[in-house]
């Protein structure tokens, strides 16, 4: 259940809370070598994602965080500052995302984790879906513009779930650059977002 990463490090992406730029390329940075990603006392990962410069992971208590680049607000903590590039940033510090509590005290909890290149979803345990991160492109199907996560408001209760359909519940999912597609129970597959080389398959 630990969770090791490497590559790419500019924004912290790897949770390691160091600054180097890349790991992994280097004799001797591998293996043993390689430290743990710290998600926090106790606690362990049940999934993992890595966008373009974050990455999140599902933990075994059914919450979620998410560490690196947060220019669109896709660590959904409320700000746009990066985290990971400092060891004080991860662990215990590092917030799980508030997905809003509208029937328990508590707030619900995880049981499936998609991330994309930067905007990641969620479905809850109440079988709802919540996006957060780049909004520009409709890519969180909630009918605006919005970044949500980048500011407070945005997450909580502020964090609306998506609409598709009566009766209607995700399967699946897959987010691309920009653009959400959600396989559904009925077998039917809903894509929105950016769509500038057809990649919504609507014919347009």
């Amino acid at each position: 259940g630990s969770v090791k990463c490497w590559g790419r490090n500019v924004n912290g992406q790897l949770g390691q809370g160091i600054t180097a730029i890349y790991v992994g390329r280097d004799a001797g940075t591998m293996g043993d070598a390689l430290p743990e990603v710290s998600l926090g006392t106790g606690r362990t990962a049940v999934d993992i994602g890595a966008g373009e410069q974050h990455a999140c992971a599902l933990l075994d208590n059914g919450l979620v965080k998410c560490w690196g680049g947060n220019t669109v607000g896709q660590l959904g903590i409320g700000d746009t500052s990066p985290r990971g590039r400092k060891a004080d940033e991860m662990g215990d510090a590092l917030n799980a995302i508030d997905f809003g509590s509208p029937a328990m005290k508590t707030t619900l909890l995880a049981t499936a984790l998609y991330v994309g290149p930067s905007h990641n979803c969620v479905k809850l345990a109440d079988d709802s879906i919540k996006c957060w991160g780049g909004g520009s492109s409709g890519a969180l199907g909630l009918g605006n513009k919005t970044n949500y996560g980048a500011t407070p408001e945005t997450l909580g209760q502020g964090l609306p779930a998506l609409a598709f359909g009566a009766n209607e519940s995700v399967v699946s999912m897959h987010l691309g650059g920009s653009f959400t597609c959600a396989k559904l129970k009925s077998g039917a597959l809903k894509c929105f977002g950016l769509n500038e080389s057809g990649q919504l398959g609507y014919g347009d």
